[in-house]
């Protein structure tokens, strides 16, 4: 009878455990998924985040810009471009090296936040190699385009850019990492 309330004890006090750790795994889980779901709010589009470092950056999109949006000043999609085309072009650029055009591509709160040797320094470090554009989500006079990028050990992370259309011009009006694949 002893031997089996130890065993029964030892097995309640195994359970206790594996819920603990369950526990500890759903709460990290948690906290360092939010905003995966490659959709901006609000929270997100006006809270720093960190980037894949660490490190608070505005300057690769690995940030939610707390910048007011400025219309006038706002990074502007060339004429007879799609943002779509628009993406595709920065990304092409940094997988190419080129990080000063790609640093041309930011929203203009991210270029104000970060220098483009300080940009230079960072993608750098990331280690883009690839990218895949994702959905294009259009509402009104608001467009969402999700794209993710391969960034050597860090993996691939699902950014998502928006647009705004102004006076027959798509406007850009953020980059943000929405979560890692």
């Amino acid at each position: 009878m002893a031997t089996q309330n130890k065993k029964q004890t030892q097995l309640i006090i195994g359970l206790i455990v594996v819920a603990a750790v369950l526990v500890a795994a759903i709460v990290i889980f948690a906290t360092r998924s939010t905003g995966t779901t490659g959709q901006t709010t609000a929270s997100t589009a006006t809270s720093p985040t960190a980037d894949m470092t660490g490190k608070t950056n505005a300057g690769t999109g690995a940030t939610a810009d707390t910048t007011p949006f400025d219309m006038e000043s706002a990074t502007r999609v060339p004429a007879g471009q799609t943002p779509a085309q628009f993406v595709e072009g920065y990304y092409k650029a940094v997988v190419a090296g080129d990080f000063a055009a790609a640093y041309q591509f930011l929203p203009q709160a991210k270029k104000q936040g970060q220098s483009q040797a300080d940009f230079a320094t960072q993608l750098k470090g990331y280690g883009i190699t690839s990218f895949k554009m994702g959905a294009t989500n259009t509402s009104g006079t608001t467009m969402t385009i999700e794209a993710d990028e391969v960034a050597g050990s860090y993996g691939t992370f699902t950014t998502v850019w928006t647009f705004v259309q102004h006076n027959g011009a798509w406007l850009l009006k953020s980059k943000a990492v929405a979560g890692m694949r």
